[in-house]
This record gives structure tokens, C-alpha cells and sequence, in this order.
């Protein structure tokens, strides 16, 4: 499929792929992105180490801990080239991680990927990841999506999710 030029309203936006931990923000970001031709951005991969090491001890992130994390997302967002399109998976749990996310210069739309519990905690228990699943409580209760995020169910395919981000965000 070939990339997209036009998006609404943003000729550069961000389009963060948001959500708590297991709900597929990797898979569908990367497969969103490669979709679209646009920057691909994996939010795990720019945890400290005290945060991963917390985060494998079982001990929740708050936003004293996220609010570096967030800036350094925020950073490298901004450090893509001014003409291009920059998806980004990341949890963006908390007001604190989205308006550091926003100070980027670029329109940021919130695609929420949500699935049930039961589901998550399973994928989660499955996986060798940082997040255990018995975070998965702190990350429901942490989690506030921006008022302006579009929610997209995280049980169908990720070509599915992929189109209906695109139908949401793009012309």
C-alpha cells in the first residue's frame, strides 16, 4: 500500500498507539507505520534502567519516574524530520506522559487500543517482557486517556486496527 500524504488537519502529525501493557501498541504501531510510510518509534525501548529493573521487581512506574521517560519520547519525536509522519507506541497512561508528548510541535492524535482484562493479563503471562502481569492493576489505574483519544478494539486483527486507524486519521 502505498504511503499517504495527506492526513487531517496535520501535514506532520504524531499518532501515538496507546494503552496498557499487552494490548498490541507495538504490533499495530509498527504495522500502522510501515502502512503509511511514516517514523516508527517503540516507547520501551527508551525505559531507564531503573525503571526496567522497578518494573521487574514488580513495583508500578509513577509519574515522577515516567516524566523523564516522557521527555526523552517527547525528544526524539521532535528530533524526526519536520516533514514526516511519526508513530508512536507507548502507553501514555497518564496526563503527565501525553502533555509531555504534546510539547512537540506536532498534532498528536490518540489511537487507544483497549481489550478485556482476562485477555491482557494472559497475553501478559505469556510473553518474556519487563511488565510482569501483576502490574496490570497499576496500569488500569494509572490509565486516563486524552479526552480527544479514538478507541479502537484491540480483539480484532491488526490489519483490521491498522485500517481503522487509517480511516480515523488519514484521507
Amino acid at each position: 500500500m502505498p504511503p499517504e500524504s495527506k492526513l487531517i488537519p496535520a501535514a506532520r502529525p504524531l499518532i501515538v498507539v496507546m494503552g496498557v501493557a499487552g494490548c498490541g501498541k507495538s504490533t499495530v504501531g509498527a504495522a500502522l507505520a510501515g502502512s503509511i510510510g511514516a517514523v516508527f518509534i517503540e516507547a520501551d525501548d527508551h525505559h531507564s534502567a531503573a525503571n526496567l529493573a522497578k518494573m521487574n521487581k514488580g513495583v508500578p512506574l509513577d509519574d515522577a519516574d515516567r516524566s523523564p521517560w516522557a521527555e526523552a519520547l517527547r525528544d526524539k519525536v521532535a528530533a524526526s524530520a519536520p516533514d514526516t509522519v511519526v508513530v508512536l507506541a507507548c502507553s501514555a497512561l497518564t496526563p503527565v506522559v501525553q502533555s509531555r508528548l504534546g510539547e512537540t510541535s506536532r498534532d498528536v492524535y490518540w489511537a487507544h487500543l483497549q481489550l478485556d482484562y482476562d485477555t491482557l493479563y494472559q497475553r501478559l503471562s505469556s510473553r518474556t517482557h519487563f511488565m510482569p502481569p501483576e502490574l496490570l492493576d497499576t496500569q488500569f489505574a494509572a490509565l486516563d486517556p486524552p479526552a480527544s483519544a479514538r478507541s479502537f478494539d484491540a480483539r480484532k486483527s491488526v490489519v483490521e486496527i491498522v485500517q481503522e486507524i487509517r480511516t480515523s486519521f488519514l484521507v
